[in-house]
């Protein structure tokens, strides 16, 4: 009976202490649940930047050297030697072939020779004829005798001058065996090798030099922005500077004026075929090489500036999220214009007084309170 009593005493006691032990817990931890809304979120801010720049157009153009020139054999002979490396600067005046001088010094000698006689014939034929026309004054000799020796007078100048005629050209021949170049620049490699006859009767290149400093530059523009810039200029399209960048970068190093406008338009593409120089004095820029040009169009006063970061697109266009005074935010969709170094033109759509959202896009939409922060807009 004990033994019952106990059981039913301990059995009891447990009841009582989950019992207890659930109560605390169930009213122990029960709390009263209210919502907090977050806060703003922070987006960064600033008004567009307002200023006077220059639109630019940008097209595709080729280099051209200025000058090339073909290097030729005026006399015939053997090619004695070469004295450049292809690929090297040379300058005017500089010695590059040598044809074998022998032949030709022998003709400058024999005109020489020539040149003497008929000096000395000169002076026999004048002094004959004073003595005849002195004697013909005593009639000592026949008129028929006078006359023979002016003719032979008359024909000893015609030798002298004959012989100094071939004299000089025997000179310039032997000057010929040494081919100058007329012209810096760069010289290309040798198409004749040493040992082989030159000038036979054949027109054939031994090399040739480009000059390629100053560079030029050609490239097709559209006829309306070539009226543009006669109409903003004095007239005179030849005073407009443009800009020459290469292969795929982004800059534009290079800098010059256009010295060239074809007199005609092609009808069929409607633009003109423009010529611009710039410097070349490291050799940086190789003749026939693709180039990006970049032209001044128009210049624009007053222009709204923002970063392309700030632009957001939908089927209606590009649009901005744009601040209140009440630090609420709205789109508007803008018209955009040309690119400013970094920053993009906004044509309509948007007041130099009104804050626009330049970092944190992805934050918010349309509607919704924020919490901005003054940022500034930079040109890169």
């Amino acid at each position: 009976m004990n033994l019952i009593k106990k059981l039913y005493y301990s059995y009891t006691l447990t009841v009582l202490v989950i019992f207890g032990l659930s109560a605390i817990f169930l009213f122990g931890c029960k709390s009263k649940n209210t919502y907090e809304a977050p806060p703003p979120p922070s987006v960064t801010v600033s008004k567009p930047i307002i200023k006077d720049i220059t639109d630019f157009v940008d097209f595709t153009g080729y280099t051209q050297s200025n000058q090339k020139v073909n290097i030729k054999a005026r006399v015939a002979g053997i090619l004695e030697s070469m004295n450049f490396s292809p690929g090297q600067k040379v300058n005017k005046g500089d010695l590059l072939f040598v044809i074998e001088p022998t032949e030709y010094e022998d003709n400058l000698k024999m005109a020489k020779a020539h040149l003497e006689s008929a000096k000395a014939q000169l002076v026999l034929a004048e002094a004959k004829l004073k003595r005849l026309k002195e004697a013909s004054k005593s009639n000592a000799v026949s008129e028929l005798d006078v006359i023979q020796a002016t003719a032979d007078c008359d024909a000893a100048k015609a030798d002298l001058t004959s012989s100094e005629a071939e004299l000089g050209l025997a000179n310039q021949q032997l000057q010929y065996t040494n081919i100058t170049a007329p012209i810096s620049g760069i010289i290309s490699e040798n198409y004749i090798d040493v040992g082989n006859l030159v000038g036979a009767g054949q027109s054939i290149n031994l090399a040739y030099i480009v000059n390629d400093d100053p560079m030029f530059i050609y490239f097709d523009m559209d006829d309306e922005i070539i009226m543009n810039l006669l109409q903003q200029g004095s007239g005179e399209v030849f005073e407009t500077d443009f800009l020459v960048g290469l292969g795929e970068g982004k800059d534009f190093p290079y800098s010059g004026k256009l010295s060239y406008i074809a007199p005609d338009m092609d009808l069929g593409t409607g633009t003109v075929t423009v010529r611009g120089k710039i410097s070349n004095k490291k050799g940086e820029i190789l003749s026939g090489a693709f180039v990006r040009v970049r032209v001044p169009a128009k210049e624009i006063k007053n222009a709204v500036l923002i970063p392309e970061s700030a632009l957001a697109y939908s089927q209606a266009g590009p649009f901005l999220l744009i601040v209140s005074k009440k630090d609420s935010v709205f789109s508007r969709n803008v018209d955009l214009g040309c690119r400013h170094k970094n920053l993009r033109v906004v044509n309509e759509g948007l007041k130099p007084d009104e804050q626009i959202i330049i970092s944190g896009l992805q934050l918010v939409r349309p509607g919704m309170k924020v919490s901005p922060i003054k940022g500034k807009i930079t040109i890169r």
